[in-house]
């Protein structure tokens, strides 16, 4: 290889204006095997190569301990981060046989003769400082390893998934992107960095935890920006209060910055009280009356800065803050090792819980989660406990919309939990995985539903938790999770994703969010999105038949995704057997999920659903409440709970509903559904009329309620 950068970059046609790309970063060293079946691979999935960095979205960036011993390796490096630094780009780093820690050690290694040579010279001083942050930036990126363990074709398959996710999740990359850092680490050096500090920053490392620590010791006079705005662009920020940590005025000045984007940025802090007391932090006496050591080093500080209080001020109220946060504590003589696990182990919760997946092409997410977040007020600063329903159908994307709204605004919580499926789960077990989740404790004992209640009333009524109860079908499930608002802490948000409104009504929600379908360019996008599964090419099929498909589906994701990827790879005429095929017999899968509404219901409902189904829909609704109120039927209860689980829906006085579910209750009706062999129990065709009446046919058994209230009634 040679030693310029030999590059590639690749396109892939997934927005509509085709400028999103990778762009392939090479340098010394590198297998050419490995490149080659990665051109290959990007090129099967319809991402072609070129060599255009300013229009790439993604770059995969190998390197090797080759890589640097060269200039112009270290001035693209520059540009590859200071893109990302923008926003403009997402970094995927590969290490051939050099450990990503290591990268700053090596740079540096072969900058050492370079510094000397420049020290007089301050503009290739900052270039190379320039070059020094890129490196450590980079080792602390998330990526992966390639040291003879892993075969190349195994790799090449999971960085071209890699690549084709974060093309198609562009902006939720961006979001990603953002964060330069996972964790900062604060510490006073001499203290611990060559002991705890050590320990721990390599733990964190080979969690793939993105981990700044300064590796300089700072003179009086140089910036602490880039530290700064490390701090800044940090998930969560470990600060390590030992003996001296008070006595160092940078030190000081960082955990003030910490304790400022705590507020302003979302700052997670997590303190380790190292060999110190938290009453010592905050500037305590000892239990014999003796000064602390943090009263003493604030005393010096005093003294030192005494022209100066505002900001010695500034410093003891962030000593008291950090004093007062909940975090480690390691006396003297516990064990460092058992405290560096619980730490990684706390730092590797937090992170994961903010990487649901929410969608493999989330499309329509972005304005649908504004309008959610207006309905939440996700005010940090707010005491008031909101309650938010999403209200839809099956298949619409409650769930899809939740998750989203779960990683945009968990940050602002102390802790938050994300329970799916509560229809089909037991409520103990519910109850158990939301006190672990928002108590990060894993060793609770929950024996009964109202021992559960309890528990989360008097754990949790302190802590602002964010609570996500997805498919709700039973006011007890709610009940037992979130029983009254009081049971959590001010400013707490809970968020109910359901089928029924009356359900949201019961339990007094304010704020319900009924959950949009797709319009008609957002359905055509998710739709050819599944029929290529996921590349994008375009389809020889007559725009005919594909717009009769989503005329089918209604903008309903659930029978979009379903009916792309049965047709994927399918010829035209498979396309145009298929759609005769769904006029009698639509997708098990949907009618699967919309059926759950269906047998939620009591026996009198699922009738009037299916008379309504098979008979009457487009019917003007006075005229059919009076028809079938003269059934027997009590039509004004009845028709409020099928509206209520979204079954129908009254527009311009006339019943309407989906038409895949009034597919569905016609398949119900002709005793098909599920599996289930049943008896015809309605007819709507007159060719299925004419042959019940032949000689061949069972006698028909008539009613007199049928008839009652029927005045104008004729019999031919």
């Amino acid at each position: 290889m040679a030693a310029a950068s030999s590059s590639a970059s690749a396109s892939l046609s997934g927005p509509r204006d085709g400028s999103s790309r990778t762009f392939v970063f090479v340098e010394w060293d590198v297998p050419i095997p490995i490149l080659e079946l990665l051109e290959h691979a990007l090129y099967l999935e319809g991402i072609h190569a070129d060599g255009d960095i300013g229009s790439s979205r993604v770059a995969v960036s190998f390197f090797s301990k080759y890589s640097l011993s060269s200039f112009c390796f270290f001035d693209e490096l520059v540009d590859i981060m200071d893109r990302r630094r923008r926003g403009e780009l997402i970094v995927l780093p590969v290490f051939c046989g050099v450990d990503p820690g290591d990268m700053g050690r090596f740079g540096e290694a072969f900058l050492a003769e370079e510094i000397n040579r420049n020290r007089s010279n301050p503009f290739r001083v900052k270039v190379i400082e320039r070059w020094k942050k890129a490196l450590r930036e980079v080792g602390c990126l998330s990526g992966w390893h390639l040291d003879g363990r892993v075969k190349m074709e195994d790799l090449v398959k999971i960085i071209v998934k890699e690549v084709a996710f974060k093309l198609c999740n562009w902006r939720s990359g961006l979001a990603e992107a953002r964060w330069g850092y996972d964790v900062f680490l604060s510490f006073r050096g001499p203290d611990c960095r060559n002991t705890i500090i050590g320990h721990l920053y390599r733990a964190l490392c080979q969690k793939g935890i993105r981990t700044f620590k300064d590796n300089e010791e700072l003179e009086v006079g140089q910036t602490r920006s880039e530290v700064f705005e490390a701090i800044k662009g940090s998930r969560i920020a470990i600060i390590l209060l030992s003996q001296n940590y008070a006595h160092s005025k940078w030190c000081l000045d960082e955990l003030t910055k910490i304790m400022e984007c705590k507020v302003l940025n979302k700052l997670i802090v997590l303190p380790i009280f190292y060999r110190v007391s938290p009453g010592d932090v905050r500037l305590g006496k000892k239990e014999n009356g003796e000064k602390g050591s943090y009263q003493s080093a604030m005393e010096e500080m005093e003294a030192r800065y005494r022209k100066d209080s505002e900001m010695v001020e500034g410093w003891k109220e962030a000593l008291w803050e950090a004093g007062d946060s909940m975090g480690f504590c390691l006396p003297e003589g516990a064990d460092e090792g058992d405290v560096v696990v619980q730490v990684t182990k706390k730092v590797a919760k937090i992170l994961n819980h903010v990487l649901l997946e929410v969608a493999e092409y989330p499309v329509g997410i972005s304005s649908r989660l504004q309008d959610v977040k207006r309905l939440l007020d996700t005010d940090p600063s707010a005491d008031t406990i909101h309650v938010l329903g999403i209200l839809g159908p099956g298949g619409v994307g409650k769930t899809t919309l939740s998750k989203a709204i779960c990683n945009d605004i968990a940050r602002d919580f102390d802790s938050w939990c994300f329970l799916s499926k509560v229809r089909e789960t037991a409520l103990v077990d519910l109850q158990r995985t939301l006190l672990r989740e928002l108590l990060y404790e894993n060793d609770l004992m929950v024996s009964s539903v109202d021992m559960g209640k309890v528990m989360i009333q008097h754990r949790l009524c302190n802590k602002r938790v964010l609570v996500i109860l997805d498919d709700v079908d039973e006011f007890d499930q709610i009940n037992a999770l979130a029983g009254n608002v009081d049971w959590f802490g001010k400013g707490s948000r809970i968020i109910i994703t359901t089928r029924n409104r009356h359900l949201l009504n019961s339990y007094e929600v304010r704020f319900i969010y009924e959950a949009r379908l797709f319009d008609d360019d957002e359905a055509e996008d998710f739709f050819r999105y599944n029929v290529t599964n996921g590349r994008r090419r375009s389809l020889d099929i007559e725009r005919s038949l594909i717009n009769r498909f989503l005329l089918y589906a209604k903008g309903l994701p659930l029978a979009l995704q379903v009916l792309g990827r049965s047709l994927c790879g399918r010829s035209m005429p498979e396309w145009e057997n298929m759609l005769r095929k769904l006029d009698h017999d639509p997708p098990e899968s949907i009618i699967s999920v919309l059926k759950v509404s269906f047998d939620g219901l009591d026996y009198a409902q699922q009738e009037v659903f299916l008379d309504i189904a098979c008979f009457f829909k487009g019917w003007d609704r006075d005229y059919v409440v009076k028809v079938l109120n003269g059934c027997g039927f009590h039509m004004m209860i009845d028709v409020n709970i099928l509206s209520e689980r979204c079954l129908i829906t009254i527009e311009d006085g006339k019943f309407q509903m989906h038409d895949l579910l009034e597919a569905m209750g016609k398949i119900i009706a002709y005793g098909k559904c599920s599996g289930e062999v049943g008896i015809q129990s309605r007819t709507w065709l007159y060719d299925e009329f004419a042959d019940m009446l032949s000689e061949n046919m069972v006698r028909i058994l008539w009613s007199h309620v049928a008839f009652i209230g029927m005045s104008s009634l004729v019999m031919i």
